[in-house]
């Protein structure tokens, strides 16, 4: 039952991700596909993030997430799975609860890979 909860808490992120992929792949906001680290380079003439962290990632990552989590926020809701998120364990399933927890694990998500990038770029990976 562990990793059921698991995968109904984590469900919103792992959709708004395969979203957002497609999104980045798409001609929509072309305007946004810009790098993050505005093509910094370091000492050693490497990138700071490279080329795939745009800002259209980051905050198509942010938008899709919180547009996701108030669609699935009504699914458990209706068919009463809500019990099974650990999001809704402590917090009622609003929709100001939806966007602000869909807003959160975007905007984290998106932070927090960053580091990821900087160091597979320092590592050659």
């Amino acid at each position: 039952m562990l990793v059921v909860r698991m995968y109904i808490t984590l469900f919103v992120p792992i959709i708004a991700g395969i979203i957002n992929s497609l999104f980045c792949k798409s001609n929509i906001l072309l305007f946004l596909k810009k790098p993050i680290d505005n093509n910094i380079k370091l000492s050693d003439g490497e990138r700071l993030f490279g080329d795939n962290k745009t800002w259209k990632g980051f905050i198509g990552y942010i938008f899709f997430n919180i547009i996701v989590s108030i669609i699935f926020g009504f699914i458990w809701n209706i068919t009463n799975l809500e019990k099974y998120n650990y999001f809704y364990f402590n917090h009622n399933n609003t929709f100001l609860y939806n966007v602000l927890i869909g807003f959160l694990l975007g905007f984290f998500y998106a932070l927090f890979e960053l580091p990821n990038s900087f160091f597979k770029r320092r590592l050659k990976i």
